[in-house]
């Protein structure tokens, strides 16, 4: 099954619901400002007084009415089998220089958030290794009101695959593509009652790699992913809920058929109910069961 390296599908704060499948936008989720959340109804209110000292910890340096937060991270490593080789394994040091900006509002209502970044990966000798990923990508959230808001955001991504991938076609140098993201959906509070519906997109375009019998045609890789979801639940004391999950989603190949004569066009659904604590303390989870 593949599926690229995304950063995970809508989350609890601002998506449709959670799943296996890998989409969302860049980063993190929308920050919420706010200490340990009561409970879950309370961790959806879009209406919020933030601790100031503590989102600053955690979100950047206040400017104005945003928080901006720059931010450079070096790390030196060693990969003793490059090229994910069974055998005749060749090691290398590579250097991974990874910067970043992150810029949110900081607003008692409503949210903005922007996130760019890149990974840039050198080999000290395997050249035909190194890789540029970049991303950028902002998300929001408007409230019409504490117990209802629309939320939505886009990203772009560009990316490598990584020669461990099962994905991996063994070319002379990594495949790159370009991953485009977007979600759109809205959330209502009724009481200890909530909902949340909305959809996600996902267009990944592949890169043809050279190899040492010609080109990979990695065309037959491109496709487009829709989905839509709702999730509703029901706090029945606080910290402790109950909801049911559920969604529909197509997957459509701009190629008929494969390299082989496969066709990979396809759809599905899912359905799940389960149980969440979210209480103070450190300790939160989810457990549900399903039907895919």
């Amino acid at each position: 099954v593949e599926v690229p390296a995304t950063d995970g599908l809508l989350d609890l704060d601002r998506g449709v619901y959670e799943s296996g499948t890998a989409v969302g936008a860049a980063g993190s989720p929308v920050a919420v400002a706010v200490n340990q959340p009561a409970s879950f109804v309370t961790q959806q209110n879009a209406v919020r007084e933030p601790d100031l000292l503590d989102t600053a910890n955690r979100y950047g340096v206040p400017l104005g009415s945003v928080f901006v937060n720059p931010a450079l991270a070096l790390s030196e490593g060693f990969d003793d089998n490059v090229y994910a080789t069974p055998r005749d394994r060749i090691g290398d040091f590579v250097t991974i220089i990874s910067p970043s900006l992150d810029v949110r509002s900081n607003w008692k209502r409503h949210e903005l958030r922007f996130e760019s970044g890149a990974d840039i990966g050198r080999y000290r000798e395997q050249n035909s290794e190194n890789y540029d990923d970049y991303r950028l990508g902002g998300e929001g959230r408007y409230d019409f009101s504490a117990q209802s808001n629309v939320f939505g955001g886009a990203s772009f991504n560009h990316r490598h695959e990584p020669r461990e991938s099962p994905d991996n076609e063994n070319g002379t140098m990594p495949t790159t593509y370009s991953d485009v993201q977007s979600h759109l959906g809205v959330f209502q509070q009724i009481g200890a009652f909530y909902v949340r519906a909305g959809g996600t997109f996902q267009d990944l375009d592949y890169n043809n790699a050279p190899s040492a019998n010609g080109i990979i045609n990695n065309d037959v890789r491109d496709r487009k992913i829709y989905e839509l979801g709702t999730r509703a639940g029901y706090e029945f004391t606080p910290g402790y809920q109950i909801f049911v999950q559920g969604g529909h989603n197509w997957h459509s190949y701009s190629a008929g058929q494969d390299n082989f004569g496969f066709g990979h066009n396809s759809t599905g659904s899912f359905a799940a109910l389960g149980f969440g604590y979210n209480g103070r303390g450190p300790l939160t989870g989810e457990f549900f069961l399903g039907y895919l």
